[in-house]
């Protein structure tokens, strides 16, 4: 049975979102690794479907350099962030930060060189995640919220208001 043209278009925007999420695998605290990349990938769902991108792996490293702090491969392909100083600790840092460095490596898919255009594109993108925040939309589980938070008729023309 063929699904309607609405249901085919919403699967299609389901391409655009994070698919695999990797903690380093001789670290301790792999639950808790694995738990806020997950947190991560979901926030920033709605923001890779609204730009239709994609990151296919979405790993937590720990390079030897201190100010590394992510990288993006191959537009996307993968996307690495650091989420502790030391692969040891259990010792996070704050999630404001993580996100942030997510939106950074994220416009590398579009924009290589740190420009004019990259910097303006990550301003963007700090306020499509703030706008998310301000609506409470935390998670892929929010994302069609919004879109049921007006009001909407019945079949026979019935009007139904959202209390």
């Amino acid at each position: 049975m063929q699904g309607s043209k609405g249901s085919a278009s919403l699967n299609h925007l389901s391409t655009f979102k994070v698919w695999k999420c990797e903690p380093l695998l001789r670290a301790p605290y792999k639950d808790e690794a694995s738990k806020l990349l997950k947190r991560i990938a979901d926030q920033v769902e709605p923001i890779l479907r609204a730009r239709r991108w994609t990151v296919k792996i979405f790993k937590e490293m720990c390079p030897k350099n201190k100010s590394l702090l992510g990288l993006n491969v191959n537009r996307g392909s993968k996307i690495m962030i650091r989420l502790r100083n030391d692969s040891k600790s259990s010792n996070f840092k704050c999630y404001d930060e993580l996100m942030d460095t997510m939106l950074h490596e994220l416009c590398h898919i579009k924009v290589g060189p740190h420009s004019a255009k990259f910097y303006a594109l990550w301003d963007e993108l700090r306020n499509d995640y703030a706008v998310l925040v301000s609506k409470n939309i935390t998670g892929k589980s929010d994302i069609l919220l919004p879109a049921f938070s007006g009001n909407g008729n019945k079949l026979g023309g019935r009007n139904i208001r959202n209390s």
